[in-house]
Formats: C-alpha cells, sequence, structure tokens
C-alpha cells in the first residue's frame, strides 16, 4: 500500500527560480517484502496566478537516502524515486525550474505514484 497515490502539489516562483514543495511519502509493505517506487508528474503545471508553464522536468530529493534516491522526471514518463524492502517513510523535496518568460506565480503539479512490488 501506498501514500498518497495521487498528489497535487502547489508550487511558487518567479522567472529564473526554482520553486518547490515537500511530499511526505508512506509505503506499508510486509517486512522484507521488496519494492520499487515510481513517481510521474501528470501534465504540464497548471496556473493558480501567473501565466501557463509549458512542460517542465520535476526533480527531487529523496529522504533517507537508504531507499530514496534524488532524480528527476518529465511529464508522461514514469523514473524510479526509491526501491527497498519493507515498510518505509520519506520526505521528497520536488523542484521545478520557472523559465525566464513565465514571470512570477503559483502553479499545481499532479504526481502520479507508481508501487512495484515483484
Amino acid at each position: 500500500m501506498l501514500s498518497p497515490p495521487l498528489a497535487t502539489v502547489e508550487l511558487e516562483g518567479a522567472a529564473q527560480t526554482t520553486a518547490g514543495t515537500e511530499v511526505q511519502v508512506q509505503i506499508m509493505a510486509p517486512p522484507h517484502r521488496p519494492w520499487r517506487l515510481l513517481l510521474q508528474p501528470q501534465g504540464p503545471p497548471l496556473p493558480l496566478a501567473g501565466r501557463p508553464l509549458p512542460l517542465v522536468q520535476v526533480t527531487w530529493q529523496g529522504r533517507p537516502a537508504r531507499f530514496f534516491r534524488d532524480g528527476a522526471a518529465n511529464p508522461g514518463c514514469a523514473q524510479l524515486c526509491a526501491q527497498g524492502q519493507g515498510p518505509a517513510t520519506a520526505v521528497l523535496k520536488l523542484q521545478v525550474r520557472i523559465p525566464p518568460e513565465a514571470g512570477a506565480g503559483c502553479w499545481r503539479q499532479r504526481l502520479l505514484f507508481f508501487l512495484e512490488a515483484p
């Protein structure tokens, strides 16, 4: 079991900066059960205030590093975010670079998490 399976994060920033937020992920697996967690951005960030953003790459830093790794993903492409066995909890620090033409604003990015247990 994975919580949350889908996250919506709000990003705030100005042109040529990095907007970010944190998401807590909890994996509830039996002890010694191997698993892999993949993350996939769902489309471009939606504007709440400001101009629309094009498709952007979402980067993250995962802690604790024992299971979770740093990485990047583009919309429509799932990337390995963590791998381990048994239960785990982590914080993912998500970031998106705001392109110069976007200016300041606030955006919402949907993220889909896939949990695989071979």
